[in-house]
């Protein structure tokens, strides 16, 4: 029995990763990773700020000063663990194009919905309809003799 389950949980999930795949769109998800990597950046400059902030500090209050030697002492070896890593040079420039890419791919394809003769259209087969109605209903009560307004 658990052997069902477990294939049903894995068909299940087969088709739901199916229909993400079909329903997903690479400048979309292009679009939403620069998002991403602007708010990133936006926090990177908070921080910033509040580093630049607390540099200043420590040249005027010199109890902060020894608090923050106090935990650099302490914490300062994991920094030395990590190693610096430099950004792409072409990083900003691959990142534009993408974009340029992607608002082209989107200019070009508007959509069905966005389509202004087929709004036109039924606009004008709206108006239209009840005109014919009308024309219709006063022809019937004139052949039926039937007197309206």
């Amino acid at each position: 029995m658990p052997n069902i389950f477990k294939r049903i949980s894995d068909v299940l999930a087969a088709n739901l990763n199916d229909l993400i795949d079909r329903v997903e769109d690479p400048e979309r998800m292009a679009k939403q990773i620069i998002r991403e990597m602007e708010d990133g950046m936006a926090s990177a400059k908070r921080y910033a700020a509040t580093a630049i902030a607390a540099e200043r500090r420590i040249g005027r209050d010199p109890a902060f000063a020894r608090e923050v030697a106090f935990w650099e002492e302490r914490l300062g070896g994991l920094a030395d663990a990590v190693p610096p890593v430099e950004p792409p040079l072409d990083g900003w420039a691959r990142i534009e194009a993408a974009l340029a890419r992607a608002d082209r791919a989107t200019e070009a394809k508007p959509g069905f919905w966005h389509n202004l003769p087929l709004w036109r259209g039924l606009a004008l087969a709206s108006a239209a309809e009840p005109a014919s109605a009308g024309c219709l209903l006063r022809r019937r009560r004139a052949a039926s003799g039937e007197r309206g307004i």
